[in-house]
């Protein structure tokens, strides 16, 4: 049975976004399946760069990275050195950058946000 995270109402992007947790770790446990995903999310203003350390027991993980407030796009995604295939989406008036990354081993993600919009 395949595991699911909600966005919008009542999701962790939601519950982070409201909170104001600006460098979250979170562990995400599912008991019927044993399975979890685990992400440590760092923002670095002053390098213009978001750090997503993701792992997990799954083979991949489509990710749904916030963006922070004024940010029309994230400019590239990268796995290490690895450009990553992204969208850019939008719900209300929260920008995130959307990719897919492997979890069965460590990955260190990188997303840049684009310049502030005016």
């Amino acid at each position: 049975m395949p595991d699911w995270h909600q966005r919008g109402r009542g999701s962790v992007d939601e519950y982070l976004e409201q909170t104001a947790i600006s460098n979250p770790h979170v562990t995400i446990h599912y008991p019927a399946s044993n399975g979890y995903v685990a992400y440590d999310y760092r923002h670095d203003p002053a390098r213009r760069e978001i750090a997503l350390t993701i792992t997990g027991s799954g083979e991949k993980a489509e990710c749904h990275v916030l963006l922070p407030a004024g940010v029309a796009a994230a400019t590239a995604v990268t796995d290490g050195p690895t450009p990553v295939a992204f969208t850019t989406s939008r719900v209300e008036s929260s920008t995130y950058a959307d990719f897919a990354s492997k979890v069965r081993a460590t990955r260190h993600m990188r997303a840049l946000p684009a310049r502030l919009e005016v």
